[in-house]
């Protein structure tokens, strides 16, 4: 039998002891963690915990599937957004030192060639950059990326003063809060251009050295590589992120022992340096969309029967991160693990106020499933005409490719029937009188879909780009309504065609044929229509689906 977790023979448990009356990391969160691993949901969970009296850090699981190193309290995991308490952090400390001013417009700091966005003669300040209130959508619609799987590595500065260059407001500015990476990662720019040096080396002079955070950098570096773990989605290894324009938004790597120092600072544990910055970061300065949830200054203020919670979570490609703490118990955790399928946010609210439940679902134990039997259903299986589920296995895995859509793994619930962690979505393999499987029953949304399996499908070959004139391109240029509040807005720049759709970013797409183009990025297509001369329409093909957005007139607009 083939376990469906690691290709190694045991699962080891690393922690460092409570020494006195340092805290003890509860029964219950220790087998919740060492469950995730076991059931396969997480190569590795790290969590550390801190009051007072000292500190303890368990670390469970190992830095690959494969195998790699045991994870303890010096494994290296990208934090992802957790990066934005430190960039608050850094906005404070340049506050209390007389720099800049919460109230400052970010016009004040920008290169004087940017027509800064503003709205309803209101200016974006410093302030709304943090708190998530500037107005600024959540991406900017010019980041293309070259790498689905590092999708900000390729993003410069000089295309981000572009995009803030005269941009049309949608929302208004100071007062709803709407998440924005786009706003973080433009407060780095701007305190980075303010200490005149990058937000790595702001990171490291102003928090990290002082707090002796010595493996916290802006990305892997060979003084971390022996100590990193490899993220996943599931069964498949995920790229490492690196974000050198946004990187306030998200750049940062970090082990447990280094954020347990942050945390300890925070709390004003053992020294209190930094306490006049991290003071004031704690400080509500909005509500946000979150029930019972302020923003600080990058940090979320959660309100527990009176108890306040300060936290904030990250998430990339490959890793999930949570850290939090209650300032009047003194106390903090940290959460590392390296999936992107699955959060941590679950433990590390448990760990700071034990009536926050953890989650149940993900630790009940996994049916084990023989290596034969996984072969036997790999194959595709057409949900509808043109939408086929790709099964294959990896790493003693099930995994599902659906057209278009990312690889998902699929967890054993009994040996025909597997789920999903990221969405709520299960299949069925239906095995026949002869012991073969006939087709899948996938179940979503309360539907259940039967997939026949195609024994001889082959994927299509890869389409073929062509050329075709700027004159042509430019007719197509224009807004077009899917739905109401749903915008395809289709640009050009150097002759090469975008399209986004509201609330995500601009994605370039190529010529099949004079009026349709495909994407590279997902299996979609979208057909152009004209009539008299003039294009009216176009329709999004995805999924086995044609969907018609009308072309906008400047009133609709």
């Amino acid at each position: 039998m083939v376990q469906l977790v690691l290709s190694v023979a045991t699962i080891l448990l690393t922690s460092s002891a409570p020494a006195g009356n340092a805290p003890v990391i509860p029964k219950d969160i220790e087998q919740a963690i060492r469950t995730r691993v076991k059931n396969g949901f997480a190569p590795s969970i790290v969590i550390g915990i801190i009051d007072e009296n000292g500190s303890t850090v368990m670390g469970h699981g190992w830095s690959k599937r494969d195998g790699g190193q045991k994870v303890d309290g010096d494994t290296v995991y990208e934090i992802g957004s957790i990066t934005k308490a430190f960039t608050g952090i850094l906005l404070a400390d340049m506050v209390t030192k007389g720099e800049v001013s919460l109230d400052d417009p970010i016009a004040k700091y920008l290169p004087d060639d940017i027509d800064t966005p503003t709205k309803d003669d209101k200016q974006i300040t410093l302030k709304h950059l943090s708190n998530h209130t500037s107005g600024l959508p959540r991406l900017p619609s010019n980041m293309a990326p070259d790498d689905s799987d590092n999708p900000y590595a390729s993003y410069t500065p000089e295309q981000l003063y572009e995009f803030l260059d005269g941009y049309a407001m949608e929302s208004s500015i100071g007062v709803k809060y709407a998440y924005s990476n786009l706003g973080a990662g433009l407060l780095g720019q701007i305190l980075s251009r303010v200490a005149d040096q990058s937000y790595e080396k702001l990171a490291w002079d102003r928090i990290c050295k002082p707090l002796g955070m010595t493996s916290t950098f802006g990305s892997i570096t060979m003084d971390t590589k022996s100590h990193e773990a490899q993220g996943y989605t599931g069964a498949t290894e995920a790229g490492h992120w690196d974000i050198p324009a946004l990187a306030g938004a998200g750049d940062l790597v970090s082990s447990a022992n280094d954020m347990l120092k942050f945390v300890a600072a925070n709390l004003c544990i053992d020294h209190c340096l930094l306490k006049e910055a991290m003071t004031l970061s704690h400080e509500p300065t909005t509500h946000s969309s979150i029930p019972n949830t302020q923003v600080g200054l990058g940090w979320h203020i959660r309100d527990h029967k009176g108890r306040k919670l300060i936290w904030h979570n990250g998430g990339t490609g490959g890793f999930r991160s949570f850290v939090g703490f209650a300032p009047d118990k003194k106390f903090g955790v940290v959460v590392l693990t390296n999936t992107g399928s699955l959060g941590v946010d679950d433990i590390g609210f448990h760990a700071l106020e034990s009536e926050i439940e953890l989650e149940t679902r993900w630790d009940e134990p996994l049916v084990k499933v023989d290596q034969k039997t996984l072969d036997s259903y790999v194959g595709y299986y057409e949900l509808k005409p043109g939408f086929v589920m790709n099964v294959q296995t990896k790493n003693g895995m099930l995994t599902v490719e659906p057209t278009g859509q990312q690889v998902f793994t699929l967890y054993p619930k009994s040996k025909t029937e597997f789920f999903l962690t990221e969405v709520e979505a299960a299949g069925e393999f239906i095995v026949d009188d002869k012991g073969k499987v006939s087709h899948l029953i996938w179940k979503q949304g309360g539907a259940e879909q039967k997939a026949p399996r195609q024994e001889n499908y082959t994927p299509p070959p890869p389409k073929k780009e062509i050329e075709v004139s700027p004159k042509v391109l430019k007719q197509y240029v224009g807004k077009y309504e899917l739905a109401p509040s749903v915008v395809f807005d289709v640009t050009l720049k150097d002759d090469q065609l975008f399209v986004q759709l509201t609330g995500q970013p601009s994605i370039p797409v190529f010529a099949e044929a004079q009026d349709k183009f495909f994407y590279r990025v997902v299996e979609a297509a979208i057909t152009f229509h004209i009539e008299d001369g003039k294009t009216t329409a176009l329709t999004l093909h995805q999924g086995g689906m044609d969907q018609r957005a009308k072309r906008m007139t400047d009133k609709d607009s």
